[in-house]
């Protein structure tokens, strides 16, 4: 583990936040980053969405209390880093995380993760490693097939026209570095996985949570989500895949509703 804070592309945001980042080697050859911030109770640690990193997660964490321990796990091209070749599927994904949080021996943890990090929160709930009492899969499609089964090909409602410049901007400027090439591929790892089995396995308590479009709210066969009792589906109220731009106020209450409950 390297530790990291003058040299971060994310300084400014750390010092805030009180965060410091850790650079970790993995087996493969590959590196990823975790930024992190000390306090009580259990840790929160969040997985972007495929173009996210520690930025993206700002509506949140500024929602939080400030002694709530979180830990952000940016992926393989996140944080403007570079691409190096290696697998890229959710399974692959999932053991690259677990390997970081197995570094940071935090203890206890819930696990959250929007859109694409919601699909690998779910393959590591499936896993039910040993220190995580709870999960937020967050817009985690169970099968890319929900967007049609759950919402008729409806992924996200429009946002104000300042509101879409500034998202189209973040966004752009987080994928600046990846070619053509390196972004088609990161786009089809949503594709090619599919977490029901994870569910089914999975032990620990798990909100969903899901913005209905302002949309009848499809149930849990559209969604693709097995009726277990350690699963409840959380809808927020006209938002949609975009929960971390539209809703996080509303998101940041179930997030801390599943903190209270996991202890913190």
């Amino acid at each position: 583990m390297k530790m990291n804070r003058k040299n971060s592309p994310h300084h400014a945001l750390e010092d805030v936040f009180g965060f410091t980042s850790i650079h970790h080697p993995l087996p493969d050859g590959r590196e990823l980053t975790s930024r992190s911030r000390p306090g009580k109770g259990p840790a929160l640690i969040l997985i972007p969405g495929t173009w996210g990193d520690l930025e993206s997660w700002t509506p949140l964490i500024t929602r939080l209390p400030p002694e709530q321990p979180i830990t952000v796990i940016e992926l393989f091209w996140q944080g403007g880093r570079p691409l190096v070749d290696g697998p890229l599927d959710i399974p692959a994904l999932a053991d690259a995380v677990l390997q970081v949080i197995a570094a940071l021996r935090q203890g206890p943890f819930v696990l959250g993760g929007i859109s694409l990090g919601g699909m690998i929160t779910v393959e590591i709930a499936g896993r039910n490693p040993p220190d995580m009492v709870g999960a937020i899969p967050m817009e985690g499609w169970t099968h890319h097939t929900v967007v049609e089964t759950a919402f008729h090909g409806l992924v996200r409602t429009p946002l104000e026209p300042d509101r879409q410049e500034e998202q189209s901007a973040a966004r752009n400027r987080r994928l600046a570095h990846l070619s053509a090439e390196q972004q088609r591929l990161i786009r089809t790892i949503w594709k090619r996985w599919n977490g029901m089995d994870a569910l089914r396995r999975a032990k620990a308590p798990i909100i969903h949570v899901w913005g209905d479009r302002a949309q009848p709210r499809p149930g849990p066969e559209a969604l693709q989500i097995p009726e277990r009792p350690n699963i409840t589906i959380a809808w927020i109220a006209g938002s949609s895949h975009l929960l971390l731009i539209q809703a996080p106020d509303a998101l940041a209450r179930t997030v801390r509703d599943l903190l209270i409950h996991a202890g913190a």
